[in-house]
């Protein structure tokens, strides 16, 4: 009985426009590969063709068909060489013409097991896919799913992933060096979906990227780095997943509470007022919340009639209504303030219109959702923030900021990366408070932490939150979340 499953990853320099070159490369490392004891061998995203193009046209030229030779050659050696193979590459169907940014997996019978095709596909020239449970298979070691590249960058895919059976994820990928860091992705997703993902990049310049010093890398279901590498010319990069009694072990795939699929408190289509204008958001982790928020933080911006304001305090007494100086100080009446006690999970939601009435603020647990002012507010646990598909359900609510309702510890990185599904993320961590900004398009997320008992701000264009195009694609293919696993 095997004790490790062996993946082999081709990081190939691939030659744009050049698929005779290509796919000889492929199927030479291919064969290579399993003479030095892969079981599975991964190669990168568009292996065959190279990846920018300008139009589906331009595209479909350099497209493999199922019924292709260089399909059939792969499935001739797999079979001949006894490896299974997930190989990145533009598909098309011959009646269609329709061309999608796809990967196949081949056993070591030679038999197609999956035909996927990217979700999050590129505008110009490809066609979306779906991620429904074809694109996991069985196989001797476990179930195995697939995903392309940015499929990768939100986490309800990888999550569907998970709740369909994978173990493992593998990620053909075209994932250049640039602002956004992959590998902090990757991590934050193998530890959430509790499964093993191995990424096979590619090196190499194409027509517009260069990727020489992309990294192809694979991750543990605790997020241990199993192995990463880079090279500026093709290689054959391999790492072994230990095996228990032959098959991959993956934590149980648990669901989130099926209280955040009912909520639906929030204004989803946002009129265009609500659109203008600034999100400020200050957090402060001490028992002097707005002594230390209006007296001791030396305000940078400016607060204008169409901006809002939300304060977060963690560690103080909620009983206390809000000074009239906190109104006067910050000048703006689209104000909401949430404050979490420091000796119980009670939290105190105020809304000062008033700030020198006499109101009690409204105490309420988690979960809670509320809109104030117009900003959009979700209240969670920690343990709830860990769940992909709740964040998703919040996204697709409207949610603006997640406020997360106790110390996270070292789920800080996990729970802060859910700013990339366009809101923001408040947290408390040990002496400091955490707040996770959306980068302004596809890259690397903003987040920064204050000093012990100090204040940390940050200040979003609200039609960054509000802008979810990316949404629209997943929410096609989940608009409800699968709520068990298979």
């Amino acid at each position: 009985m095997k004790t490790t499953l062996d993946l082999a990853f081709i990081h190939l320099d691939v030659k744009y426009a050049a698929p005779a070159t290509n796919r000889k490369r492929i199927l030479e490392k291919l064969a290579l590969a399993s003479y030095q004891g892969a079981d599975i061998v991964i190669a990168p995203e568009m292996a065959t063709s190279g990846y920018a193009f300008d139009n589906s046209t331009h595209a479909a030229k350099y497209a493999e068909n199922m019924e292709d030779h260089f399909i059939a050659e792969v499935r001739r050696t797999c079979a001949k060489i006894g490896c299974w193979a997930c190989i990145g590459m533009p598909l098309t169907g011959k009646k269609t013409g329709t061309v999608y940014n796809g990967a196949v997996i081949v056993d070591n019978c030679g038999q197609v097991r999956v035909k996927y095709h990217k979700v999050m596909a590129e505008k110009a020239w490809a066609t979306q896919g779906v991620c429904d449970s074809s694109g996991v298979v069985d196989t001797p070691w476990g179930k195995i799913g697939v995903l392309i590249c940015s499929d990768t960058y939100y986490g309800m895919l990888p999550r569907m992933r998970k709740l369909q059976g994978a173990d493992l994820l593998l990620v053909p990928a075209n994932w250049p060096s640039s602002t956004l860091d992959p590998q902090r992705l990757w991590r934050v997703h193998a530890r959430l979906s509790g499964l093993y993902l191995a990424v096979c990049n590619r090196t190499g310049k194409d027509r517009t990227l260069d990727c020489t010093n992309a990294v192809s890398c694979c991750y543990s279901p605790n997020g241990e780095l199993l192995f990463e590498g880079r090279n500026y010319k093709s290689a054959i990069f391999t790492v072994s997943i230990p095996l228990h009694n032959g098959r991959l072990k993956t934590p149980p795939c648990n669901t989130a509470p099926t209280e955040y699929f009912s909520t639906s408190v929030f204004d989803k289509h946002a009129n265009s007022t609500d659109n203008k204008g600034k999100l400020h958001v200050y957090a402060c982790n001490c028992t002097k919340q707005y002594k230390t928020i209006c007296e001791k933080k030396q305000f940078s911006a400016p607060i204008s009639a169409e901006d809002s304001l939300l304060t977060v305090c963690y560690g103080c007494d909620d009983e206390k209504n809000p000074p009239q100086r906190y109104k006067t100080l910050f000048k703006v009446s689209r104000t909401a303030c949430v404050a979490i006690g420091a000796k119980t999970p009670i939290i105190s939601i105020l809304e000062p219109k008033n700030m020198g009435s006499k109101a009690k603020p409204a105490n309420v647990l988690a979960p809670h959702t509320c809109r104030i002012n117009g900003i959009n507010i979700a209240i969670v646990t920690v343990k709830d923030a860990l769940y992909p598909e709740l964040i998703f359900r919040l996204a697709e609510a409207g949610c603006d900021v997640v406020v997360v309702s106790g110390d996270v510890g070292t789920n800080t990185e996990d729970i802060l990366y859910n700013c990339v599904h366009r809101m923001i993320i408040v947290c408390s961590s040990g002496n400091k408070v955490c707040i996770s900004v959306p980068p302004a398009g596809h890259e690397t997320w903003g987040n920064g932490c204050s000093g012990e008992t100090g204040v940390y701000s940050a200040i979003v264009a609200r039609e960054n939150i509000r802008n979810r195009e990316w949404l629209r694609k997943i929410n096609s293919i989940c608009t409800t979340p699968a709520k068990t696993c298979n």
